[in-house]
């Protein structure tokens, strides 16, 4: 089993978890970590280390979902997981590839092959489209 700690900026992690709890339900070994303004920085690092530690202790490995590629959470997640073969980062995190995670990560045992895995997942729910007027829409198509 992979342990997960989803970190951002903000409410993000906290947010994101609570949406995820709702499709997904509670999860086991997941931790949210979140990155506030007004916190210091040393703060931040400490508390996800700490959530790193504590999942490394139980799990295989350990995924870092962080919020934004480049991002104070993405850039301490990265210097954390440096050194560790067991711990990976992803950045650009979005609701389906939590969701979907949240099903494999439970057999999952490679944190470098979880996350690649993670970021098709993550591209695969990017959509951009427009619904048809009243008069295209096909009963047996939907929309």
């Amino acid at each position: 089993m992979l342990g997960l700690v989803l970190t951002g900026h903000g409410g993000f992690a906290q947010g994101m978890e609570n949406a995820l709890a709702m499709i997904a339900g509670p999860q086991e070994q997941f931790l949210a970590v979140s990155f506030l303004e007004e916190n210091p920085l040393a703060d931040f690092e400490k508390e996800l280390q700490g959530a790193i530690d504590q999942l490394k202790e139980t799990c295989d490995g350990v995924v870092i979902c962080a919020d934004l590629v480049g991002g104070t959470p993405f850039n301490v997640a990265m210097t954390a997981a440096n050194d560790d073969p067991q711990v990976e980062v992803i950045g650009g995190s979005n609701l389906l590839m939590l969701v979907e995670g949240s099903l494999t990560r439970y057999t999952a045992t490679d944190p470098e092959r979880f996350c690649q895995e993670l970021a098709e997942i993550g591209k695969s729910g990017i959509f951009h489209g427009k619904i048809k007027g009243h008069e295209e829409i096909n009963e047996e198509e939907g929309i």
